[in-house]
């Protein structure tokens, strides 16, 4: 995935690395920096809730930037989306 922040082009490379009934967590790897994020989106879809929103947190790693980090979670809904 490709993310375009301050004027520069970021790529990042999203796998699954864990779900279970209620949880999956998501491993954003860069060349340089790991980001694991836990999402609630396999409870949501058991349950029929698909119009809830999907809540994600990073569980490792550190972002400085709200902003970046808010770019980086619209970017792994449109890849689980596809």
């Amino acid at each position: 995935m490709k993310i375009i922040f301050d004027r520069k082009m970021y790529q990042y490379h999203a796998q699954l690395i864990q779900v279970s009934n209620e949880l999956e967590h998501i491993r954003v790897v860069a060349h340089n920096k790991t980001l694991v994020f836990q999402s609630n989106r396999p409870l949501l879809l058991s349950k029929g809730l698909k119009h809830r929103r999907v809540d994600y947190k990073l569980i490792q790693g550190t972002l400085n930037n709200s902003y970046f980090l808010g770019l980086i979670i619209t970017a792994i809904k449109e890849k689980i989306a596809v």
